[in-house]
């Protein structure tokens, strides 16, 4: 009985809160609402600070709540139980916050987009804070890196000032810093380039977007991915690309099975009839298109083709930098 009203109080508490932010992400969205100084555009101001800050305060009860869910099966039991963690998965992740993957090109892309947006509300007396934080999912857990980076969360817009100022450690940084990082990050650690935002974004509002994580298996999205995907929990959308692997230059060495962070690759694939075809297997169902296996590759093996349906729907391919991927598979 006692469980029962801890999903019923759970399951309200957490609806509560996707409303709240549904709301808040459909006045960001229509930008020309908040163009004027008005009453309206104060008081969701002030919403979105306050809701920035208690966020800020309280994200590691809330990551470590939701890592308590997440390592929970009995969650699945029924379909009662499987409610929760779908409004959490599908809800406020996937919907509201509307996670994305993208690779390094696009994400350095996208950054420079938002940072040109920041120049032109400069001529208008506003800035574009990007502040940048330990990252939440270990912080949640206690699980710090002595050779990765630990700095791997990058707030924008509203997000950026409260978190500078209530979470330790936490700082506001420039956009060329943020665009920096992505590329050094890049070259050394198989990190997962996620976008954050409130919702889906548009050209005339580019730079709606209000995180940029750097994920890896430790990150309560991964987890919950990796773990719970086959049951429909999605919390990011897959990348609009998938990794292809080049026989004539793959010398074999394994190095893309330990990168990748969904375990799509193996070294061989039951349903090939040679035997003698053992250079590594991508299982394209698998492949989320983040690019770390390219980026890793010692001998340039693999390339990036287009997902043969993009499923892309949060920044608009037409306002990313052109990025062609050659090659046959």
């Amino acid at each position: 009985m006692i469980l029962v009203i801890f999903e019923i109080t759970m399951i309200v508490l957490v609806s509560l809160m996707l409303i709240l932010t549904l709301l808040s992400g459909h006045i960001l969205k229509d930008g020309k609402i908040l163009e004027k100084e008005t009453g309206l555009k104060r008081f969701f101001s002030k919403i979105l600070y306050i809701f920035s800050s208690i966020f800020a305060v309280y994200s590691n009860p809330f990551f470590s709540m939701v890592f308590w869910l997440v390592e929970r099966h009995w969650w699945f039991q029924g379909p009662f139980r499987r409610l929760l963690p779908w409004i959490l998965a599908n809800g406020i992740t996937k919907i509201a916050y509307s996670g994305e993957i993208y690779t390094t090109e696009e994400t350095v892309a996208i950054l420079e987009q938002i940072y040109n947006e920041g120049d032109k509300r400069k001529e208008n007396g506003e800035h574009l804070h990007i502040s940048i934080s330990p990252c939440m999912c270990r912080d949640a857990i206690d699980n710090w890196s002595d050779e990765m980076p630990n700095l791997t969360c990058l707030h924008f817009q509203f997000m950026a000032e409260p978190m500078s100022k209530f979470m330790d450690q936490s700082l506001l940084i420039s956009g060329e810093t943020a665009i920096h990082l992505v590329k050094e990050y890049a070259e050394k650690w198989p990190f997962v380039h996620i976008f954050y935002g409130m919702c889906p974004s548009s050209p005339e509002f580019f730079d709606k977007q209000i995180a940029l994580c750097f994920c890896h298996h430790h990150c309560v999205t991964m987890r919950c991915e990796i773990k719970w995907g086959k049951y429909g929990l999605h919390p990011f959308k897959k990348g609009d690309h998938l990794a292809v692997i080049d026989k004539n230059k793959c010398k074999n060495c394994g190095t893309c099975i330990g990168k990748c962070p969904f375990f799509a690759i193996s070294q061989a694939d039951k349903n090939r009839n040679s035997k003698n075809d053992s250079i590594p297997y991508i299982d394209h169902k698998m492949c989320y298109g983040c690019g770390v296996c390219e980026r890793f590759c010692p001998n340039d093996a693999i390339y990036l083709i287009d997902r043969p349906k993009p499923k892309n729907k949060f920044i608009k391919k037409e306002i990313i930098y052109s990025i062609n991927f050659q090659g046959d598979e």
